[in-house]
């Protein structure tokens, strides 16, 4: 969706004019949004391994950084980062710090 974006579908909003199969921004955000949705479900869907999948999704977003894949990277930021998965106690207790600070 990415690589399909123009200057032009920024100007004057013209993306929220156009649906999402028209627009690549709007396809975007979808794609997006979808994947920071399966990233806190596969945190969620078992307590045991969430720290374990954490960090290994913490991994994978460097590497899509060091890829320059700035969209997944976003969307795993996103997705460690919505309510559901911050809010719960367990979640970066056993997680490395060094796994953190970076």
């Amino acid at each position: 969706a990415y690589v399909r974006m123009k200057p032009v579908h920024m100007l004057r909003q013209r993306w929220t004019k156009d649906t999402a199969e028209q627009n690549p921004v709007t396809a975007l955000c979808a794609y997006i949004q979808q994947l920071s949705s399966w990233v806190a479900f596969q945190v969620l869907s078992n307590k045991e391994s969430a720290p374990s999948r954490m960090s290994r999704l913490v991994a994978v977003a460097r590497e899509l950084r060091a890829l320059r894949n700035y969209c997944g990277v976003f969307a795993i930021t996103l997705g460690l980062g919505l309510h559901s998965v911050t809010r719960l106690d367990f979640s970066l207790e056993p997680v490395d710090e060094a796994t953190l600070s970076e």
